[in-house]
C-alpha cells in the first residue's frame, strides 16, 4: 500500500565515491522512521533486488 497524504517520508542518500582504477564504490542509506517493520522489510527487499539487477547489469556492461 502507500502511505498517507500527511505521511512523513524517508530520506534516500547515494553517495559515490571514486576509488580509482575504474572502480567506484556506492554507499546507500535511507532514513525517516516513518515505515512499519512491514513497510522496511518491503523497501529492504526491493532494494535488493534493485542493487542486484544493478550489479547484473554492470557485470554485463562494463
Amino acid at each position: 500500500g502507500s502511505a498517507p497524504e500527511d505521511a512523513e517520508g524517508e530520506t534516500v542518500t547515494v553517495t559515490f565515491s571514486d576509488l580509482g582504477g575504474g572502480r567506484t564504490e556506492l554507499a546507500f542509506q535511507q532514513r525517516g522512521g516513518n515505515l512499519t517493520p512491514e513497510q522496511y522489510a518491503a523497501a529492504e527487499d526491493g532494494w535488493e533486488a534493485f542493487f542486484d539487477a544493478l550489479a547484473d547489469r554492470l557485470a554485463t556492461h562494463p
